[in-house]
């Protein structure tokens, strides 16, 4: 949809990171009600599989190749998703949280990492 928000998906031995852009980077994928998300995916390793039961979303994430999905989550709620793609032995260990917020909550979250990641980033002007 003309109207989704992107987030980049890396696939790595054995986690997820999300790329909300403006350098907001989360191991959770944090999206607003009512919004179509699209998620563009990579992985750094090997081959990987993106699901999440409660969307109907499943898609295979490579290396070396961008793969796509998307969906448009309807109710607010903490969902499951995880890799259904054996990438070796932590696998059963590669899932983590989607979490599905009022647009409100949603905008408090990202403008709370968003902080996080700036104050984080700030040298430090401390003197010796």
């Amino acid at each position: 949809p003309d109207e989704a928000k992107e987030i980049r998906v890396t696939a790595y031995q054995w986690y997820w990171e999300f790329d909300y852009g403006d350098e907001i980077v989360s191991e959770e994928l944090v999206v607003p009600k009512g919004q179509p998300i699209v998620l563009r995916m990579t992985s750094e390793d090997v081959l990987h599989s993106l699901y999440i039961p409660e969307f109907r979303v499943k898609e295979d994430v490579m290396p070396g190749r961008v793969t796509y999905v998307w969906f448009n989550p309807k109710e607010t709620g903490e969902y499951v998703h995880t890799c259904t793609e054996y990438c070796g032995t932590a696998h059963a260990e590669m899932y983590t949280t989607v979490r599905v917020l009022e647009q409100d909550e949603y905008d408090e979250w990202f403008n709370q990492i968003k902080e996080e990641a700036n104050a984080n980033s700030l040298p430090n002007n401390t003197q010796s």
